[in-house]
């Protein structure tokens, strides 16, 4: 975000930091609900093995011995109010959307957020000058590279959790892969609805750049004398 912003101050203009709020938007969504799966997908072999009975009192029979020294506290030892437990190939399906949200490549809106920001800036300078400055071809490397490098390290891990699996998948209650199906819905409405959080972002950077418009209605307002007056 603030290689964005430096970018648009030195000839990106609005629409590259518009396409910036935009992946701001989802990606800070998605890291969301990565760090929800974080610790089902970090679950090791001892961690796989449920019992019948917990080990310790309160310990969770899902996530095993590993959390039983931290259990005891009053909210602890409430059962789940629900039992019920959901596939690994869905958390895998889960995992794989948020890494390609998080690299920025379609249908996911971290795709639609890039493409607006390298968009603009090409569109911006060669509609000005004709030629685009070289800072920005560095910016556009950026971007693009950072995809690469998001998109490597999740499917290490991906593959190294998922697909290379030893032993019998971990359990995981479907109360604990709700909130991240929800936040993925949210995120796949972001991009139904572009259109209108692109023209809502590109106000926002339309402002946000243009800082006399704000500097302006602040001194345009009517200077209040007497601010007891005014609440009575």
């Amino acid at each position: 975000m603030l290689t964005a912003i430096g970018f648009a101050l030195v000839g990106g203009g609005a629409p590259v930091l518009s396409g910036a709020l935009y992946y701001l938007i989802g990606s800070t969504v998605a890291i969301g609900a990565y760090f929800l799966l974080a610790e089902i997908v970090s679950r090791d072999d001892a961690d796989q093995h449920v019992d019948d009975e917990p080990t310790a009192k309160g310990a969770d029979t899902v996530a095993g011995d590993r959390w039983a020294p931290m259990m005891g506290t009053v909210e602890d030892e409430i059962a789940p109010a629900s039992e019920r437990t959901t596939s690994w190939t869905t958390t895998a399906i889960c995992f794989a959307l948020i890494a390609v949200m998080l690299a920025g490549l379609p249908p996911m809106p971290g795709f639609i957020g890039k493409f607006a920001m390298l968009s603009g800036a090409i569109r911006e300078n060669i509609a000005v000058s004709g030629v685009m400055p070289g800072i920005l071809w560095a910016y556009v490397a950026i971007v693009i590279f950072s995809g690469f490098a998001v998109l490597i390290a999740m499917v290490r891990i991906g593959i190294r959790r998922f697909w290379a699996l030893e032993g019998p998948a971990p359990k995981v209650l479907a109360l604990e892969i709700g909130p991240v199906v929800l936040i993925l819905t949210m995120i796949m409405l972001l991009t139904v609805k572009a259109d209108p959080v692109l023209r809502y972002t590109h106000e926002t950077a339309s402002t946000l750049l243009t800082p006399s418009v704000y500097r302006d209605a602040v001194l345009a307002a009517p200077v209040v004398e007497n601010v007891e007056r005014v609440a009575r």
